[in-house]
């Protein structure tokens, strides 16, 4: 449903969003959330009657997985909590949860100084090696509390790309008659491949084959990307790895 809507907005510009990120964050402003918010929440984050301790706990096994030491991996995706007391006072119970769950960081900041803008955003550079060096810009008025992930990877590949095949070529954006020269690169190797009426895809581990890997989905020429993504739903990503990708042919 992200992805959908992502893409909608879009129109032309290029989308990179995480998944992992936005469901860190919601999971955690779930866990202060009552009422009707609560039920509305729940609704969107999809979580089929389960229970809170069952949401956290779930979270905490995936991040936990996902973060453990391996070779030619970087990974970590912190999570923070920065609030105003003037404005905010969480419950204990709360800050504990984020921090057994989530091990998220507690913060408590005056948001009436200009330092506090700053306090965030150098928490975010250093999370991501300098790679996302400002996440706001000023905090309104309003504003009492922030909930934030910072995620970060670096990978090398299982079969690395040689250099030597680098070379420029014409590549032709959609809905654009002249070509870009941009730099491509291919190997000659077996990867997990699939090839159907709608797309083809290709499954590309990284170093450590038990937590990562670049799945490249590419829709038939005759279908805009957009319309692809569009009837592309979660339940098709799913058959895909579970189903259809196989070792390329010998």
């Amino acid at each position: 449903d992200l992805i959908h809507k992502t893409a909608q907005n879009a129109e032309q510009e290029n989308v990179l969003l995480s998944p992992y990120s936005i469901l860190s964050t919601l999971n955690m402003a779930y866990n202060g959330a009552n009422g009707s918010t609560k039920d509305a929440m729940a609704k969107v984050l999809k979580q089929r009657n389960l229970s809170l301790s069952q949401l956290n706990s779930g979270y905490k096994v995936i991040r936990e997985h996902l973060s453990k030491q391996r070779s030619g991996i970087r990974f970590q995706a912190a999570n923070g909590a920065f609030w105003d007391n003037n404005k905010v006072e969480p419950f204990e119970d709360f800050l504990d949860r984020l921090a057994i769950n989530y091990d998220a960081e507690a913060n408590q900041l005056d948001f009436s100084k200009p330092a506090a803008v700053e306090t965030i955003n150098d928490w975010v550079k250093s999370k991501t090696e300098n790679k996302i060096y400002q996440i706001i810009e000023n905090i309104p008025l309003e504003e009492s509390l922030f909930l934030v992930n910072a995620p970060y990877f670096q990978g090398e590949w299982w079969k690395p790309f040689p250099r030597a095949t680098i070379e420029e070529a014409h590549f032709f954006p959609q809905g654009q008659d002249e070509p870009l020269e941009v730099p491509f690169m291919w190997q000659d190797d077996r990867h997990f491949f699939y090839e159907g009426e709608d797309f083809t895809a290709v499954d590309l581990p990284f170093a450590d084959t038990s937590a990562f890997t670049m799945t490249m989905l590419m829709p038939r020429e005759e279908q805009t990307l957009l319309d692809f993504i569009g009837t592309f739903t979660a339940e098709d990503l799913q058959k895909l790895y579970n189903e259809q990708l196989r070792l390329d042919r010998d």
